[in-house]
């Protein structure tokens, strides 16, 4: 079974990007999971992003990051 809720360091691995990179990635996602002091990221939310950036539906401004 894979973890949904990945930490930065796990996202980082997850989608091949830096630090900086994967967190602005999880962000632009709407992925960011907060559980206390912990920021984790939900990967199915990554992956849902992932997926309309390669059918060319992401709609985000800023983002050049893929």
């Amino acid at each position: 079974m894979q973890q949904r809720l990945l930490n930065l360091k796990t996202l980082q691995s997850y989608v091949g990007l830096g630090e900086k990179r994967a967190a602005q990635l999880g962000r632009e996602a709407g992925a960011v999971v907060r559980y206390g002091s912990r920021v984790l990221y939900d990967r199915e939310r990554i992956d849902q992003y992932i997926d309309q950036l390669r059918e060319g539906g992401h709609n985000g401004a800023t983002c050049n990051c893929i």
